[in-house]
């Protein structure tokens, strides 16, 4: 199952430089987990800030691009582990469409972590449940800590790199706490529906 999760090229320096320029640009609001009561934001969970990249901009359309180059690479690579994930859910699958999620870049400051979880929404109700795949762009290098845990591996990708997994249960993972430094990743989620 660890064959799903693969480390894969999206950004060469130049990009990376021009995205985090504009990055450096932005306001980023703590995005913990909304609590149940009062409409709270619970960061003993989840404690990085977040900011949504708007659809039009030059820089998310730079991310997109080379998200979507690393999914058609993914697809290539997860072909050869098994022939038959030709006709598996992902974008770019035979006889499928896909979409994805508003791109959130992530900013993790000292002791700042993202516990276990999985990306499926548990709920059949929640649009997050039929999330496919789940992509983390590292945007940057330079701090300690930080990477990504999943329970018999963890990955932390240079900057430019990132991972994609499928979003399921059986992905669980967790931002690991930044011990120094500033960690910044984009994330998405891609949806397929097969027609």
């Amino acid at each position: 199952m660890n064959e799903l999760i693969q480390i894969i090229k999206f950004l060469d320096e130049d990009k990376l430089q021009k995205i985090n320029n504009h990055l450096d640009t932005l306001e980023f609001s703590p995005n913990g987990l909304l609590g149940k009561e009062d409409n709270k934001v619970d960061t003993s969970v989840r404690s990085s800030l977040g900011v949504y990249l708007k659809k039009d901009h030059e820089v998310t359309k730079i991310i997109h691009e080379s998200m979507n180059n690393a999914l058609l690479e993914y697809r290539k690579r997860v072909i050869k582990i098994s022939d038959t994930f030709k006709y598996y859910p992902v974008p770019g699958g035979i006889g499928t469409t896909s979409w994805r999620e508003s791109i959130q870049v992530l900013q993790y400051s000292e002791n700042q972590k993202y516990n276990f979880h999985s990306d499926q929404h548990v709920d059949k109700q929640a649009i997050e449940y039929h999330r496919a795949i789940s992509i983390v762009l590292y945007l940057n290098d330079g701090f300690e800590g930080g990477g990504t845990e999943f329970p018999y591996a963890t990955f932390k990708p240079k900057a430019g790199y990132g991972l994609i997994f499928p979003s399921n249960w059986c992905y669980p993972h967790s931002g690991q706490v930044v011990t120094k430094g500033i960690k910044r990743v984009a994330v998405t989620w891609y949806y397929v529906d097969i027609v």
